[in-house]
C-alpha cells in the first residue's frame, strides 16, 4: 500500500516506522527539515520536504499514486487543508487528527467526510473515551468498543479463586455456551499464546476475549472478579483529557 505521512512529528515518525516494518511504501512530508533529517536517519521511507497545504508538494509526495494518507500535523487547520487537498488529487482515503471537538460532534454542520476526511482521529477525546470504558470496567485492563458498542473486546486477567482455573478452552465454551464470547489471545508470563481448544487456562493468565457487551459482566465473575463499581475517582489535570474523562451513570 502506498501511504502518505502529512506531519514528521513524534506521532508521524512513529507511524512511519509502524507502517514501513510492515513493508508499505512510506512517504513522509514536512516542512521542518530537522524533523525529516530524523526520519532519514532512522526510517527506510522516503521524505519530501514542503508545505502539507500545498497542492505541488503533495504531488510531489506522490498524493495522486497514495492509497491512503494520514495528516498528524501539529496544526488543526493544516490538517484539514491537507485532506481535502488530497482528497482531490485522488488520494483512496484520509486519515486526519483533529482536535477541534466541532468536528466529531453529531450536529456538526460540516461533516468530516464533506472536508475529504474518512476518518477522524480526536486524540484527547479518544483517550478519555477509553479511561471512562476502563473505569466502567473496573477488573478490566483493556475495553475496546466494537460494532458501535454492540461487541466489546476486553482484556482480563484470571484470578487465584477463579473457577476457570486448570480449564481447557473448550470446557469454558461448554460451561459458558449460553454466552456468545470468544478467546482470542492468551498472554502467560511474557509470552503470547494463540487460543485453541486444548489449551488450559492458569492462575494469572491474561486473556483478551471478545463478547457481546451484555455478557462481559458475567465473563468479569467467570475470571475471579468481584463485580465492583467505582463511585469516587480523582482526575489529575485539567487538560482536554481530563476534562472529557467524566464519568457517566
Amino acid at each position: 500500500m502506498k501511504i502518505l505521512i502529512a506531519g514528521a512529528g513524534e506521532v508521524g515518525f512513529e507511524l512511519s516506522k509502524v507502517l514501513s516494518e510492515e513493508n508499505h511504501d512510506v512517504t513522509v512530508l514536512d516542512e521542518r527539515q530537522s524533523c525529516l533529517q530524523r526520519v532519514i536517519e532512522n526510517l527506510d521511507v522516503l521524505t519530501v520536504e514542503g508545505n502539507a497545504t500545498s497542492p505541488n508538494s503533495l504531488i510531489e509526495a506522490g498524493a495522486r499514486q497514495a492509497d491512503l494518507m494520514v495528516a498528524v500535523t501539529s496544526v488543526d487547520e493544516v490538517n484539514i487543508i491537507a485532506s481535502m487537498m488530497a482528497k482531490r488529487l485522488g488520494v483512496k482515503s484520509v486519515i486526519a487528527r483533529v482536535r477541534n471537538q466541532e468536528l466529531s460532534q453529531p450536529d456538526t454542520p460540516i461533516t468530516p467526510s464533506e472536508l475529504g476526511i474518512d476518518v477522524l482521529i480526536h486524540p484527547e477525546e479518544s483517550a478519555a473515551a477509553e479511561i471512562h470504558q476502563l473505569i466502567k470496567r473496573a477488573s478490566a485492563s483493556d475495553v475496546v468498543n466494537l460494532a458501535d458498542g454492540r461487541l466489546q473486546m476486553i482484556g482480563l486477567r484470571v484470578e487465584k479463586n477463579s473457577d476457570v482455573v486448570n480449564q481447557t478452552l473448550a470446557d469454558l465454551a461448554s460451561n459458558y455456551d449460553h454466552l456468545s464470547f470468544r478467546v482470542i489471545a492468551i498472554s502467560r508470563r511474557g509470552s503470547t499464546i494463540i487460543p485453541r481448544g486444548n489449551n488450559r487456562l492458569m492462575a494469572l493468565d491474561h486473556i483478551f476475549i471478545v463478547t457481546k457487551t451484555e455478557h462481559v459482566q458475567e465473563l468479569v465473575t467467570a475470571t475471579g472478579h468481584r463485580n465492583e463499581t467505582l463511585r469516587k475517582v480523582m482526575i489529575a489535570g485539567g487538560s482536554e483529557v481530563g476534562g472529557g474523562a467524566e464519568m457517566g451513570d
